[in-house]
């Protein structure tokens, strides 16, 4: 998943730094200064919700959108993502359009 994500941010002309734990988040998302976090729901270790759970708590410079990505229910996955702090939710598996969409729009709010 990390190869097919970082190939469409490439793509689109933007920089990706693929992680694979919510703790590597933790320890790099200030040195890395993203202007959008794509965080699987569920990641080994910490999962997604709490990883954008902490980074809005422990790391309130980091103010960019957060992208679930998911293969949980839809209508149960989109309350949880929004009441963690997340602003969008794709679910599984995920159509390379729509997430194109989605990066475009909030990189061009950025």
């Amino acid at each position: 998943m990390i190869a097919f994500l970082g190939m469409l941010i490439n793509q689109m002309g933007h920089e990706f730094v693929g992680l694979h734990t919510g703790e590597e988040c933790l320890a790099q998302i200030d040195q890395i200064n993203p202007d959008l976090l794509m965080l699987d729901v569920n990641m080994p270790g910490m999962d997604g919700y709490e990883t954008c759970r902490r980074v809005r708590s422990e790391h309130s410079n980091i103010t960019v959108p957060v992208l679930f990505l998911t293969g949980n229910d839809a209508r149960v996955g989109l309350s949880d993502a929004i009441s963690a702090g997340g602003t969008e939710y794709l679910s599984k598996p995920i159509d390379a359009e729509a997430l194109i969409q989605r990066v475009q729009y909030w990189f061009s709010l950025v």
